[in-house]
């Protein structure tokens, strides 16, 4: 399949900064990184001043919610079908209290589909921050993690031009019958990581956290097993409470369920 040239590639990679999540400054001595993370909370505003906050969550299945109708006590070996109701942005949107627009896309590759679509999105949706998760089926093609970085420093110039909040997560752990993922996926998350430093933007760490709260990946609540790439319904709660609490909520030990007027909100995105 041909995809048409985006502007994207037409941007020099440049240093951009924003409030961060978690701020990483670069100190380089020849050839030595040292990566210094200062955390506090990033700020939700009205960027383009519309009236509104609309943030934009932006990737494939992971953020289109599949698999988030099993629990960690199912036995799942496939998945299949978007559930937007139940997917992270949903329950984000009622975590923060905001518009939050789901723009996942199942089975779509980062550094092909997605990255040509991702600024007509930011566009189409008004967006005043986008939070960024994808790269799993990346993973399952085999992309490399020099190109998947490439890519994602000219989205993070696009959105630097745009004057758009940009967070990025880092991956999911896969397991179980996707374990053969787990090599690319952890190359992804610390591009991401790379990048924040580069450019100092917002990163929220959703492989550390996942790795802190599952030591032993084949045995992970947070996953559908033993299909292994699909978070559960808890798993997407994780990734919720953890992008909460990058914006600096204080996020409950239950997950708000979302209200009618958000899922419509985020179906319609979904459709658009």
């Amino acid at each position: 399949m041909k995809f048409r040239r985006s502007a994207l590639e037409f941007l020099v990679p440049r240093r951009v900064g924003f409030l961060s999540v978690c701020r990483i400054f670069t100190f380089s001595c020849a050839a030595l990184l040292s990566l210094v993370c200062r955390c506090h909370a990033a700020e939700l505003t009205d960027v383009n001043g519309d009236g509104q906050i609309m943030v934009l969550a932006f990737g494939d299945s992971i953020t289109a919610g599949v698999g988030s109708s099993f629990g960690p006590s199912d036995f799942v070996e496939t998945v299949e079908g978007a559930a937007i109701s139940t997917s992270y942005p949903a329950l984000l949107s009622g975590l923060l209290s905001v518009r939050v627009a789901n723009s996942g896309i199942p089975g779509e590759e980062f550094t092909s589909e997605g990255f040509y679509r991702f600024v007509d999105e930011v566009r189409q949706n008004a967006a005043d921050a986008v939070v960024f998760l994808e790269g799993a089926n990346d993973a399952v093609f085999l992309v490399s993690s020099n190109e998947y970085q490439e890519k994602l420093q000219k989205l993070i110039n696009a959105m630097h031009v745009l004057g758009v909040q940009f967070v990025a997560l880092t991956q999911t752990v896969p397991c179980c019958d996707h374990s053969s993922l787990e090599p690319f996926t952890r190359d992804f998350s610390s591009r991401v990581r790379l990048l924040g430093a580069l450019n100092d933007i917002d990163v929220v760490d959703v492989e550390r956290a996942w790795d802190m709260r599952c030591p032993d990946s084949a045995q992970c609540p947070l996953i559908n097993r033993p299909e292994g790439l699909h978070p559960n319904r808890r798993g997407y709660e994780f990734i919720a409470q953890q992008v909460a609490e990058g914006f600096g909520f204080e996020v409950s030990v239950e997950t708000p369920t979302p209200t009618p007027s958000q899922e419509g909100e985020n179906s319609e995105s979904m459709s658009s």
